[in-house]
């Protein structure tokens, strides 16, 4: 008796089969990834804290201490590195707010004598530039409406406000 089932066939449902196996472990995958994520943290940990704990367990402290232990001071020197970069962010933050008023006074008298940084230029750029580029417009946009102090307000307003936050959180 004949067979209904041809190899070709046979072949065909299997690679139905395999993709459809396969959709669905990438699909509980996908579920999972959160938990998945959380373990795979989890497994650094204990691959790189776990010459402490067999180091404190020679000690004869139990596992449970030691553990604690590691973790107390792996957080004890982050927080001690936290806390040794903030002075220098506030110190950035500080010089930060110094360059940028200088920046945009530094712009803003350029803009007020039309631009003379470019008759300076070599290859005679500066003519160029006033030619190309629309200087009266930019100047206008720098000194009319006093623009240049109200941008310069507002980024050492953010860089004061990113300055609080890092000194408010740590």
């Amino acid at each position: 008796m004949k067979s209904l089932v041809t190899p070709q066939t046979r072949q065909f449902i299997v690679s139905v089969f395999i993709v459809v196996v396969a959709s669905l472990l990438v699909w509980i995958i996908y579920l999972l990834r959160d938990l998945i994520g959380v373990f795979l943290v989890a497994c650094f940990f204990a691959l790189l804290l776990g010459p402490f704990v067999v180091r404190l367990r020679k000690w004869k402290i139990p596992d449970v201490l030691g553990i604690l232990i590691t973790f107390l001071s792996l957080f004890l020197v982050i927080s001690l590195f936290i806390i040794s970069i903030v002075p220098v962010f506030v110190g950035l933050a500080e010089d930060s707010k110094i360059y940028v008023t200088n920046t945009v006074t530094a712009l803003e008298g350029q803009a007020r004598d039309n631009f003379p940084m470019l008759d300076g230029l070599p290859f005679n750029l500066g003519s160029v530039i006033r030619r190309e580029a629309n200087i009266e417009g930019i100047r206008s946009l720098i000194v009319d409406g006093n623009r240049a102090q109200l941008v310069m307000d507002g980024l050492v307003g953010n860089i004061d406000g990113i300055r609080d936050f890092v000194q408010g959180s740590f």
